[in-house]
């Protein structure tokens, strides 16, 4: 994973500014899964109605990152599932970036 963007992601799961939500990238209710705050500090366009090369929907129907976001910030699919099911389990943002700084 790209360093810079590394260090953004852990500093806004842990800044606060957003909240916690499952099952998608971003919720109408302004709920984020960590995936979802990737996206959005990595400079990600919110706010079409399906994936269009690396562009993502805030509707509930994706939970997952297009694969060209995917290598244009060196993020894996395998470790895509691993931290969408941390979020969807249960695990906190704090969690999260603890594992994200341990192991990607």
């Amino acid at each position: 994973m790209q360093p810079e963007v590394k260090a953004r992601w852990v500093a806004a799961l842990r800044s606060g500014k957003y909240r916690q939500g499952k099952m998608a990238l971003r919720q109408e209710t302004g709920k984020y899964c960590c995936l979802g705050v990737l996206y959005e500090q990595a400079g990600g366009e919110w706010g079409r109605s399906s994936f269009c090369g690396d562009v993502a929907t805030i509707t509930y129907d994706f939970a997952l990152l297009p694969e060209a976001f995917l290598q244009r910030v060196s993020l894996t699919d395998g470790q895509q599932h691993t931290l969408s099911k941390m979020n969807d389990d249960g695990a906190t943002f704090a969690e999260i970036a603890d594992y994200i700084e341990a192991n990607l």
